[in-house]
């Protein structure tokens, strides 16, 4: 009822009243949202965030880490026993 009410479905049943017509606001922000990404101002640089440098080394030493294979994956694709 909320959807019908606020004009968000095509067809409002009779029981529903007319509270607002939401649907073309929408679709508006959401063209403009798409025209924004497409012609390259969204996202712009007020919308990154910025790691501070030692939290990205700590960042790049774990994602390292989990990358190298184990001893027991090392034998098992034909590398060296430890």
């Amino acid at each position: 009822v909320t959807h019908d009410a606020l004009g968000l479905t095509p067809r409002r049943p009779r029981f529903v009243p007319e509270l607002a017509d939401i649907a073309g606001a929408m679709r508006a922000a959401f063209v403009r949202y798409v025209n924004d990404v497409r012609d390259g101002r969204y996202p712009g640089p007020e919308h990154d965030y910025v790691m501070p440098p030692d939290e990205l080394r700590k960042f790049e030493d774990r994602r390292s880490a989990a990358r190298r294979p184990s001893s027991e994956e090392s034998i098992a694709q034909g590398g060296n026993q430890p």
